[in-house]
């Protein structure tokens, strides 16, 4: 009996901590990737240190959003069954977490650089203003989103003192702006005339409106990936064999609208990940790959 309370407990815990969400934060990893330093120990352990704030920074911000949309969460057919939502968790609780996550991420962060705690800070305010008011917006929603992972990457960067390369970090934002606008088309086809009442903000979309979106992010993110294998300072590094990657970043792409519109899967982007095995598949030979291409090349910028 109180073997399975705590069990019960702990896993109550990680869904407040939104364990799964975590890995959105493998953003923070793609500069030590693709600098070339990943079998530098010290290049290793800052760049676990800055994936270990973010995931602490993002679970605070997780549980102030859970907290304020605990009402509209209880509306909805899966979100209901969060910690908050259902009462498993009282709110003082949930802030108090919050206050000692974020904190924690702060803290550890400035062992590594004040830049990069100043980073992770940004990632929070930007997650609250989020929260609070740029959910509401039309359009600067995703921007919002897209920004926190844009700022995942650069916080990557500074722990491993690395270089940005500006197509790199456009592809990943497009990316994360493609995934956002899914995630939204999904929400409007999985709850029909109730997606208003969970997300009021979705009354100012319409069906085209989000397809059209999809359709250039999509398309941006795909370009920003070729041009960034096309970049002459990438091709001076790694050679013309970076363009082997490109038909699995097309199919990553194309499956993931796919599921979108003709699979019953969830259209969250990590419940996706979590869930679909082609996808899985593509992912996987896409870090293999790279690794063969990459693995021992020399540092200098990303």
């Amino acid at each position: 009996m109180g073997s399975n309370h705590r069990y019960q407990q702990l896993t109550c815990l990680l869904r407040l901590l939104r364990v799964k969400q975590w890995v959105k934060n493998v953003f923070v990893f793609i500069p030590l990737f693709f600098s070339g330093s990943l079998l530098q120990p010290s290049s290793q352990a800052a760049a676990i240190v800055a994936f270990v704030c973010f995931c602490m920074a993002s679970s605070a911000v997780y549980m102030v959003n859970d907290v304020v949309d605990r009402k509209q969460d209880r509306l909805h057919p899966r979100k209901k069954l969060r910690p908050l939502a259902c009462r498993q968790v009282s709110v003082k609780t949930a802030l108090a977490l919050a206050a000692v996550s974020a904190l924690g991420a702060l803290t550890l962060g400035m062992r590594i650089d004040f830049f990069l705690s100043l980073l992770i800070l940004t990632y929070m305010l930007n997650g609250c203003l989020y929260t609070f008011y740029l959910k509401h917006v039309v359009i600067l929603d995703f921007f919002s989103i897209s920004a926190g992972f844009a700022l995942r990457i650069i916080a990557g960067a500074t722990a491993i003192d690395a270089v940005i390369s500006t197509w790199l970090l456009i592809g990943a934002v497009n990316l994360s702006l493609f995934l956002a606008l899914g995630k939204r088309r999904y929400e409007i086809r999985a709850l029909g005339a109730e997606a208003v009442k969970h997300r009021p903000v979705l009354a100012s979309y319409s069906n085209i409106f989000l397809d059209v979106m999809l359709g250039v992010a999509a398309g941006s993110t795909l370009i920003s990936y070729l041009l960034y294998c096309k970049d002459m300072d990438t091709i001076a590094r790694f050679g013309q064999e970076l363009f082997l990657t490109v038909p699995l970043v097309f199919y990553g792409v194309f499956r993931y609208i796919y599921l979108l519109y003709e699979s019953d899967q969830d259209g969250d982007p990590t419940e996706t990940l979590w869930r679909d095995r082609p996808l899985q598949i593509s992912v996987l030979l896409w870090v293999l790959l790279f690794l063969v291409l990459f693995l021992g090349s020399g540092p200098s910028s990303v």
